[in-house]
């Protein structure tokens, strides 16, 4: 039996995809780039790149991860490290995700989408912009913490609120509250995937009054991490703990008594 596909419709070949459309949707096919780390940017990465029923292509990764490379290299999607020429290289596209990833994107980069760009932020926007927002939220004895899809623009962490789920702190600790967020990120993406790539979502402007911010210099954590259980009250140090607990790469050392100790 011939298989054959007409002059009305088209295969197209996206990473893991091969599907045949008609070929007015095949021009309307969304050309999207990620800037992606860590394991929620890899899950990511796998439901676009596996969904059938989004008219979506993923035309290049951005990510110095080895696992999000590895899985670029077997589904024969385009990977770069975090070479920001190599964008200048690329035809037009329509989209921007960023997820988890570690570097800023330039203005040039973003202005280069044509429906929008988008950045995954872990907290709720405008509080704890910046760097270490899950640490803070604890410190500050936040109740809520959260996570906001918003525009990119030139200024980090500053546009438009397209999408904002809050996440109930408790007694969680940074680690626990990274994990909570990564659920809730991914789920926020995939359940509102059509209307992003649509450009259907339009957010709002955030409240420049209520933003807070932490650059990279606001904790020390080689030196922070380091909690004098004789000199803290309890109270104090149970909230340090629980703020800069995030193993494997960061765990508290309590010492009691001059002896260092995890704890």
């Amino acid at each position: 039996m011939t298989n054959f596909i007409n002059a009305d419709w088209t295969l197209i070949f996206a990473g893991s995809k091969r599907l045949v459309v008609p070929a007015d949707e095949a021009v309307c096919m969304k050309k999207i780039v990620l800037f992606i780390d860590k394991d929620v940017g890899l899950k990511f990465l796998k439901f676009i790149d596996k969904e059938k029923s989004f008219s979506a292509t993923v035309t290049a990764v951005f990510s110095e991860n080895l696992n999000i490379m590895n899985y670029c290299s077997m589904a024969g999607l385009p990977w770069y490290a975090s070479d920001h020429d190599m964008v200048a290289n690329l035809e037009k596209f329509d989209l921007i995700f960023s997820v988890q990833y570690p570097f800023i994107i330039q203005k040039s980069i973003i202005d280069k989408a044509g429906t929008g760009a988008y950045n995954l932020h872990f907290s709720l926007l405008p509080k704890n912009r910046g760097m270490y927002p899950l640490t803070w939220v604890i410190l500050n004895k936040e109740q809520y913490h959260g996570i906001t899809l918003h525009k990119l623009i030139e200024r980090i962490d500053a546009g438009n609120i397209i999408l904002q789920e809050k996440i109930r702190i408790g007694n969680m600790t940074a680690k626990q509250l990274y994990n909570e967020c990564v659920k809730t990120g991914l789920l926020m993406l995939t359940k509102n995937f059509d209307m992003l790539i649509k450009g259907k979502i339009k957010g709002k402007a955030q409240d420049e009054r209520a933003a807070t911010y932490h650059d990279k210099f606001s904790i020390h954590f080689c030196h922070d991490k380091y909690l004098d259980a004789g000199k803290l009250p309890k109270e104090k140090l149970e909230l340090l703990k629980r703020a800069f607990y995030f193993p494997p790469t960061q765990v508290p050392i309590i010492i009691r008594k001059g002896i260092k100790g995890r704890d």
